[in-house]
């Protein structure tokens, strides 16, 4: 978009320790950029000119056609890499390339004060592709031309959340290879795609790309929807907003799947103990305990259920006052 912060940008590829092959850069305002060396720091430079403003998507693709190396990084002109960026992810390429698709690592977050926010980034997750931006920003990544071959390009349908739906394609055809390692300045706060920090950022607008996302992808996203992951998160919000029959019933499914799983067992107790089921709810803390004994959290629920019971023993004496029997190995989560 010929901002300032493409001198930044632009700088920040130039003193890389591995240098790049090429430089291109598309002119997405349209007409009027201004003029751009051959050359940057001896790195061969191109200005690509369509003579049309290109939204996010197009300018893209503009870019992916022109590109002639074997591996390719985006950047955009508001971001920068730090200077170790492309030397991590191109030994990755060098050492095992074999179905490699995209080697990717961590963004720090810049905010509007020039603080580091945070650190973006973690290894890919196949269910939390369309949740999550497991690839903290689109310039975090490199990945094979090879891909391109196969069809993967920017869709002119998202005008954000692009990159996740271009990962999407790409993690189908390849290996997603993680680098823990910061190699990435994501200035969150200079952007106006709606998808960084502050007043740029748009709410509805990444609500409703999201929910294009689910749309285009509905087999990924019926997988999700299935998985244990996502039936336990769904339990979670369904206790966190009062919801608790729901909650159990997605539960007790899930524990007759998952009876030996700690989180499974914790959470089914915690909503058990809700509508005041005391004796399955320490049955079934005791046995997360035996799986994990160490874990605070549900010795502390354990201990809030214990108190209950005494409770409720001293409120009617004749009432049996002994502790929770130990559960079965493998308790019924279709218990009554």
């Amino acid at each position: 978009m010929d901002r300032p912060t493409l001198e930044r940008a632009l700088q920040s590829v130039a003193a890389q320790t591995r240098r790049p092959d090429e430089i291109l850069v598309v002119s997405a305002k349209g007409c009027g950029h201004r003029p751009l060396p051959s050359e940057l720091n001896a790195i061969p430079l191109r200005l690509i000119e369509p003579g049309q403003p290109l939204q996010r998507a197009d300018a893209g693709n503009a870019l992916l056609a022109a590109a002639e190396g074997d591996w390719l990084n985006f950047l955009d002109d508001d971001d920068e890499f730090l200077p170790n960026h492309l030397q991590t992810l191109a030994a990755v390429v060098e050492q095992d390339s074999a179905g490699l698709a995209v080697v990717h690592s961590v963004a720090e977050v810049i905010d509007a004060e020039g603080r580091v926010r945070q650190h973006l980034g973690a290894p890919f997750q196949r269910l939390r592709q369309l949740d999550c931006g497991f690839i903290a920003s689109f310039g975090t990544a490199l990945f094979a031309r090879r891909l391109l071959d196969e069809g993967v390009a920017l869709d002119e349908h998202f005008p954000i959340l692009e990159d996740m739906d271009f990962w999407i394609q790409c993690a189908a055809r390849g290996r997603m290879h993680f680098v823990d390692q910061v190699t990435y300045r994501y200035h969150a706060a200079d952007g106006e795609s709606g998808i960084g920090l502050g007043k740029h950022r748009d709410a509805e607008g990444i609500a409703d790309a999201l929910r294009r996302l689910r749309i285009k992808w509905s087999d990924l996203a019926a997988e999700i929807d299935a998985s244990p992951a996502q039936r336990l998160l769904r339990a979670q919000q369904a206790l966190q907003s009062g919801e608790d029959a729901s909650a159990l019933r997605l539960l007790r499914d899930l524990l007759a799947e998952l009876p030996q799983d700690v989180n499974v067992l914790n959470l089914t107790a915690v909503a058990e103990l809700r509508i005041g089921a005391l004796d399955r709810a320490g049955a079934l803390l005791q046995a997360a305990l035996r799986i994990a004994p160490g874990q605070p959290a549900i010795r502390a629920n354990l201990q809030l259920v214990q108190q209950k019971l005494r409770a409720r023993a001293a409120e009617h004496p004749g009432a049996a006052t002994q502790s929770p029997p130990p559960p079965s190995p493998a308790p019924s989560a279709r218990s009554p």
